[in-house]
C-alpha cells in the first residue's frame, strides 16, 4: 500500500503546483506572485506529508524501542532525518559538500572561467537556492523515501521508487518552460540520478541536512549546457574518482 500512498502524495504535490498555475494563468513560473503562491501550496502539502510515515512507524509496534531509538516521537524524527545533534549534522554536511563538490568540479570550473555571477538576489534565486531544496528534500526524501523504507521496501527500492516519483513531478516544470522531448528526457534522467544520490546521502548520514546542501549546490551551479563535453572533461573524471574514493571507503 505504501507505493500507492506515495503515488497519491506525489499527485497531490504536483496538483497543488498545477492549481497555482491555473489560478494565475497569465503569470509565469518565475513571477514573484507565482513563486509565493506555489511556495505556500507546497508548504501545505509538506505540513501533512510526514503523517503516513508516522502512521507506519506507529503500526510497527515496538521495533524502534527494541533498537534503542527511544520514544515514538524520537523514532519518527529519526526516520525523517530530522534528529539534531551538532556533531552528526556537521559531519553529514561535510560529507555532502565533499561528494557533491567532487561531482560538480567541471561545472564549477566553467562557472569561474566565465566570470559571470552564478546567481543574483531575486525571487528565482530564493526558489532555487532556499525554498526548493528545503521543500523538495523534506517531501521526497524525508517523507516519501522514509515511508517506503519503513514499509519494508528496503533502501534500494525506496530510493528507486522515490527518485522516479521525484523525476516525474519535475515533468510539469520542464513542459511549462517549453522544453523539447530531448531536453525533457535528459533533464528527467539527471533529476532521477540526483534523487538517487540525495536518498543515498540521507541513508548514509541519517541527516536531512546532507541532501539539502547537495540540492543547494547543484541548483547554484546549474545544469550542464554541453552534456558530452561535461562527461568527457578531465575534471569530471577526476571528480568521479574522488567521489568513489570518499563514498566507498
Amino acid at each position: 500500500w505504501a507505493g500507492l500512498v506515495a503515488g497519491a502524495m506525489c499527485a497531490g504535490y504536483a496538483g497543488a503546483v498545477h492549481a497555482c498555475r491555473k489560478m494565475q494563468p497569465t503569470r509565469g513560473r518565475d513571477h514573484k506572485e507565482q513563486i509565493l503562491l506555489r511556495s505556500l501550496a507546497v508548504l501545505g502539502v509538506c505540513a501533512i506529508a510526514w503523517i503516513p510515515t508516522a502512521w507506519r512507524i506507529a503500526n510497527k509496534g515496538s521495533t524502534h524501542e527494541e533498537e534503542g531509538e527511544g520514544t515514538f516521537r524520537r523514532a519518527v524524527v529519526h526516520s525523517l532525518g530530522l534528529a539534531w545533534d551538532r556533531g552528526g549534522a556537521i559531519r553529514a554536511m561535510g560529507f555532502s559538500a565533499v561528494t557533491t563538490g567532487s561531482l560538480l568540479m567541471e561545472s564549477v570550473a566553467q562557472m569561474v572561467a566565465s566570470r559571470a555571477p552564478p546567481w543574483e538576489v531575486s525571487w528565482e534565486s530564493f526558489r532555487s537556492l532556499v525554498w526548493a531544496p528545503l521543500a523538495e528534500e523534506f517531501f521526497f526524501r524525508s517523507c516519501l523515501c522514509s515511508l517506503l523504507f519503513e514499509s519494508d521496501y528496503g533502501p534500494v527500492w525506496a530510493t528507486l521508487v522515490s527518485s522516479g516519483l521525484f523525476a516525474a513531478c519535475h515533468l510539469n516544470h520542464l513542459l511549462e518552460k517549453g522544453a523539447d522531448a530531448k531536453q525533457v528526457g535528459v533533464q528527467v534522467g539527471f533529476t532521477f540520478c540526483f534523487g538517487v544520490y540525495a536518498a543515498y546521502l540521507l541513508f548514509r548520514t541519517k541527516h536531512l541536512s546532507a541532501p539539502i546542501l547537495a540540492h543547494v549546490l547543484c541548483n547554484a551551479v546549474g545544469f550542464p549546457q554541453d552534456i558530452s563535453r561535461f562527461a568527457k572533461a578531465p575534471l569530471t573524471v577526476l571528480g568521479l574518482i574522488v567521489f568513489l574514493a570518499v563514498t566507498l571507503r
